[in-house]
């Protein structure tokens, strides 16, 4: 705690000048995924290049275009020749925010990486993130600590989706979770080793079982970048992917649900041999026929689903496709500031 307070900005008379702090001997990556971002992505830049000279002695802004089709690779094209240690990678199309950032993983040679949306993440607390990633030598994952403004109905979709994930599929995806990141290069090798053709980082960030923290923060919708919603249909299948994908305990439960209705119906059998042994006049029993009937089907509707969804991710997994394309790389005219920095290229070439 300080001894004294003073506002902001001012310092006792005779004082003298503060020493600026030096920089941290680390290389640090952080990747931007952008989709039609042309209205912020100069402001959001620049913000992130100044935190990042001011802290780090090396680094680069990652930013993955993510088949844009206004003028965010204009604006981007705007800054190589002014600002330094800036990396574009375009993609031929649009894949989403998750293969976007995971292209951006894969591309990224910093010691830490962090990834963030830029609408939204605020660029100060990158150096908070990675502090706390090289302390504990893991993943740090941003929580967003305010409340959602969405409608009800999608709240309460996120808190069954997140209910579902930690409890009944046992996969650890904090609530409120954000793709605020940090990550140290350790932690990125091992992530990167995982092969799955459905990305979802929540997951895999908590699944490559190095130490992993929270770090809570308020999220601000950056001037002039509009809310970006998911629709329901996309919600439902980036669930059902993740589900599906990411843990069998979905399979293991309609197997049992099948095991239970075959014990039913083998006793609904020995019912009725003993009433063929026993009675004389039997009745038709329409009523309990049609009632095993339908529920047979409807066991056998929801295990028939569920086992398409699994064979289409078997058939997903064996089509071996690439993940994305890259259309053009550009880069700044400098990579790096320090000139003394001998593993990485000085002067940058763009390619197409």
């Amino acid at each position: 705690m300080c001894a004294t307070s003073r506002r902001p900005g001012t310092r006792a008379a005779g004082a003298a000048e503060p020493a600026p702090a030096a920089k941290i001997d680390a290389f640090v990556t952080v990747v931007a995924p952008l989709r039609n971002d042309a209205a912020i992505v100069q402001q959001f830049v620049r913000e992130a290049v100044a935190v990042l000279d001011r802290t780090y002695t090396y680094y680069e802004l990652l930013l993955i275009d993510d088949g844009s089709s206004d003028e965010t690779v204009t604006r981007v094209q705007e800054l190589l020749d002014s600002v330094s240690c800036i990396r574009l990678i375009r993609l031929s199309r649009h894949f989403g925010d998750e293969i976007a950032i995971y292209a951006g993983l894969e591309n990224a040679i910093g010691d830490f990486i962090v990834s963030l949306m830029p609408a939204t993440d605020p660029p100060e607390l990158i150096p908070e993130f990675v502090d706390c990633a090289r302390r504990i030598g893991g993943v740090v994952v941003g929580l967003r600590n305010t409340g959602r403004a969405e409608p009800l109905g999608s709240r309460l979709g996120a808190k069954l989706f997140y209910a579902i994930c930690n409890r009944f599929l046992a996969l650890d995806v904090p609530e409120e979770s954000t793709q605020f990141r940090a990550l140290s290069r350790r932690a990125l090798n091992a992530l990167l080793q995982i092969k799955d053709k459905h990305r979802y980082m929540k997951v895999f960030s908590t699944f490559i079982g190095y130490q992993h923290q929270t770090l809570a923060y308020a999220p601000v919708l950056r001037a002039g970048a509009t809310a970006s919603r998911r629709g329901l249909g996309t919600s439902l299948n980036l669930a059902v992917n993740v589900m599906v994908a990411n843990s069998t305990r979905l399979l293991r439960f309609v197997t049992l649900l099948g095991v239970l209705a075959s014990g039913l119906n083998l006793l609904y059998m020995g019912y009725v041999l003993a009433i063929a042994f026993f009675k004389k006049h039997v009745a038709e029993g329409w009523v309990t026929l049609s009632a095993q009937n339908a529920g047979m089907f409807f066991f056998v509707c929801i295990i028939l689903s569920v086992m398409g969804e699994y064979i289409g991710r078997i058939l997903a997994e064996t089509q071996d496709r690439p993940l994305y394309y890259v259309m053009e790389e550009r880069s700044s005219a400098v990579l790096i500031i320090e000139p003394q920095q001998k593993n990485v290229v000085r002067q940058a070439h763009s390619r197409e």
